[in-house]
C-alpha cells in the first residue's frame, strides 16, 4: 500500500498536466484562427522597401508597434485567418459631374457602399481598368482617388478627372467594359466578439479618437478574459467524468485502499476547480486572468505582461471615472501589448514575446 501523500501528489500532478495540455487544445486554442506570416512580405507592405534592416529583436518590435500605429491590417490581416481582404468591383456607371460633359477634361465623382463585409477598417490600392481582348489594361482617360471614406456607415467617396482620350465620351466608358476596383479590409459578423472590439479600435484610431479605441481595446480584453474563463469552468465540468474514469483504470489494479483515496482525491481537486471558475465575481486580471494562466502552466512566462494589463486596467478605470488620465496613450503600443497577451495564450505560448516570433517568421536572410 502507496502512502496517501504520494498518491495524492501523483493524483494532482497528473490532472494538471494533463489538464494544462487538454483545456487550451480542448477550449482555448480555436477561439481565434491564427497563421503564420513572413516578415519581409509585412515589412515590404509597409515601406515598400525591401529593407534587412530589421534583424534585431527590439527593431521588429518598434516596427510593429509603428504599423500598428498607421496600418494594423497589414499585420493582421496576414496573421488572423478571421481577417478578410476583399477586393471590391464596382462598374463605371452612374457617374456625377462637376462640369460640363462636353469639355475635353472634367471632373467626376461616385460613391458606393461596401456590403461585402460586416466592418471595414481599411481601403486602400484604388485602380480603374477594363478588359480589352482578355487582357486587363489600366485605363488612362479615368484618373480616381479617394476623397472621403467612412468606416463606420462604409461608404467610399471618389473624386477623379475624365480627359477624352481617344475620343471616348464618358458615355462610352460606361458602355466599354470599364470597372473600378479597390482593396477592403475588414471581418465578417461571425468573429469572436474580443477581436470584433479590436477591429473596432483600428477604426477608432483611424478618426483620431484615440480614447474611444483604447476603451474597445480593453473591453476586447475584458471580453477575451471572460471567455476564456467561462471556457475553463465549461472545461471542468465536461471532463469531470473522463478524469475520475481515468483515474479509477489508473488505480484499478492497486488495492481497494488506495484506489478510494486516489478517487478521493480525484474528485475532490476536479470539484474544487469547478467551485473556483464558478465564481464570476472576481477581479479581471488579477483574479480570472491570472487563474486561468495558472491552469495553463504559463502564469510565469507571462507574468509581466499580466502586469501591463494590470496598470491599463487602472488607466481604464481614470478615464471610466472622470479623473485625468496619467498616461499618453500610444494606441500602437497598446494594442501590441493586448495581442501580445491573448495570441500568446491562444498558442499557450511560454516565453514573453516569442508569440510574434512564432506567427510572423523572420525570412529576410533568405
Amino acid at each position: 500500500m502507496k502512502s496517501k501523500n504520494k498518491i495524492n501528489l501523483d493524483v494532482i500532478k497528473y490532472l494538471s498536466d494533463e489538464i494544462k495540455e487538454n483545456l487550451s487544445d480542448d477550449k482555448i486554442y480555436g477561439l481565434l484562427n491564427l497563421n503564420d506570416a513572413s516578415l519581409y512580405e509585412i515589412i515590404y507592405a509597409y515601406t515598400k522597401n525591401n529593407s534587412d534592416d530589421f534583424n534585431n529583436k527590439d527593431k521588429i518590435k518598434n516596427l510593429l508597434i509603428d504599423i500598428f500605429n498607421d496600418e494594423p491590417f497589414i499585420i493582421l490581416w496576414r496573421i488572423v485567418d478571421e481577417v478578410k481582404m476583399i477586393e471590391i468591383t464596382r462598374t463605371f456607371d452612374n457617374v456625377e459631374a462637376g462640369e460640363d460633359y462636353r469639355e475635353y477634361k472634367f471632373k467626376v465623382y461616385q460613391n458606393f457602399t461596401i456590403d461585402e463585409l460586416y466592418k471595414v477598417a481599411s481601403v486602400d490600392n484604388l485602380r480603374v481598368i477594363r478588359n480589352v481582348n482578355e487582357e486587363i489594361e489600366d485605363v488612362s482617360f479615368v484618373k480616381y482617388q479617394f476623397k472621403n471614406i467612412n468606416l463606420f456607415d462604409k461608404t467610399v467617396f471618389l473624386e477623379g478627372q475624365f480627359e477624352r482620350i481617344d475620343n471616348i465620351s464618358i458615355w462610352d466608358a460606361e458602355n466599354i467594359g470599364v470597372v473600378i476596383k479597390f482593396d477592403a479590409y475588414g471581418v465578417d459578423e461571425n468573429i469572436p466578439m474580443f477581436f470584433m472590439y479590436m477591429v473596432e479600435a483600428c477604426i477608432n484610431h483611424r478618426y483620431n479618437n484615440d480614447t474611444m479605441a483604447f476603451f474597445n481595446i480593453f473591453a476586447g480584453l475584458n471580453n477575451f478574459i471572460d471567455t476564456i474563463y467561462q471556457e475553463t469552468f465549461n472545461f471542468f465540468v465536461e471532463n469531470y467524468d473522463h478524469y475520475m474514469k481515468f483515474v479509477a483504470e489508473w488505480y484499478d489494479e492497486e488495492t481497494k485502499e488506495d484506489r478510494e483515496v486516489a478517487l478521493k482525491c480525484a474528485d475532490d481537486y476536479l470539484k474544487s476547480k469547478i467551485k473556483q471558475f464558478s465564481n464570476l465575481y472576481k477581479k479581471l486580471i488579477k483574479g480570472k486572468l491570472t487563474e486561468v494562466s495558472k491552469e495553463l502552466g504559463i502564469f510565469k512566462s507571462i507574468e509581466n505582461l499580466i502586469m501591463r494589463m494590470k496598470e491599463l486596467e487602472e488607466h481604464r478605470n481614470e478615464i471610466g471615472h472622470g479623473a485625468k488620465l496619467t498616461m499618453n496613450i500610444d494606441f500602437g503600443e497598446v494594442l501590441y501589448d493586448v495581442l501580445t497577451l491573448i495570441f500568446s495564450i491562444l498558442r499557450r505560448e511560454t516565453v514573453d514575446d516569442n508569440v510574434w516570433e512564432d506567427l510572423i517568421y523572420n525570412d529576410l536572410s533568405d
